[in-house]
């Protein structure tokens, strides 16, 4: 039989290639789910933040919706101190705070409505965003300029910080990393929903607020 210089046989394998072969034949079952674990348990950390997130909007949206009750009851009480001061005012008087009156709802409820407007026009642009970011084959430059688009478009609202525009345009863009096909996105549903009623709970502070001051300029 041929031998090689090191006196192996040539069929005969190399110790050293021998032991390494049966180290990786050993190892890679137990690699394998060793790594099928930690790549499980980060997507579950990741959904685990975002439905965190979720609830904390949800919950902040719950306590909005009862400051908006709180003060339909304020305005409800501003129209009886309005039929008390009648009583006691000439018609004349009465007729001009209930022309105020109207034309303070008419002002709130238009501005108001431009806000909702403006906000609804997020929805589009926030689920192209979304479609870009969910889909692996489509090119993320595009997105990053969206998304740079729509936080200089929230920054520079004059209602930011009276809904938190911004900030949760941040969170959204940090956090919602939900690619479901119905709706395509969870956070900044949640988000554009906290933002209409944040925007509806402002206008009735400011009718409360402005009819106040009609009623003690009429009391004085």
């Amino acid at each position: 039989m041929a031998t090689n210089d090191l006196n192996i046989p040539p069929t005969e394998e190399p110790i050293g290639k021998k032991l390494s072969r049966i180290a990786s034949q050993l190892l890679i079952p137990v690699l394998l789910p060793a790594s099928s674990i930690f790549f499980g348990w980060l997507a579950q950390r990741r959904i685990s933040i975002q439905l965190n997130q979720l609830q904390k909007e949800k919950e902040r949206i719950a306590d909005l919706k009862e400051d908006v009750d709180f003060l339909q009851d304020e305005v409800k009480n501003l129209s009886k101190r309005r039929l008390e001061l009648e009583e006691k005012t000439s018609m004349t008087t009465i007729k001009r705070r209930c022309l105020l009156e109207e034309a303070i709802i008419k002002e709130e409820n238009q501005a108001t409505q431009k806000i909702l407007t403006e906000l609804e026009e997020l929805r589009p642009l926030l689920k192209q965003r979304q479609d870009i970011y969910c889909n692996p084959f489509k090119y993320r430059g595009p997105r990053l300029e969206l998304e740079s688009q729509l936080l200089f478009s929230a920054y520079f609202k004059p209602y930011d910080k009276d809904l938190g525009l911004y900030v949760g345009m941040q969170n959204i863009l940090k956090h919602d990393q939900s690619c479901s096909q119905e709706g395509n996105g969870c956070l900044m549903w949640v988000y554009l929903q906290l933002w209409k009623t944040r925007a509806e709970l402002l206008k009735h502070r400011r009718v409360a607020a402005r009819m106040k001051e009609v009623d003690e300029s009429f009391a004085k």
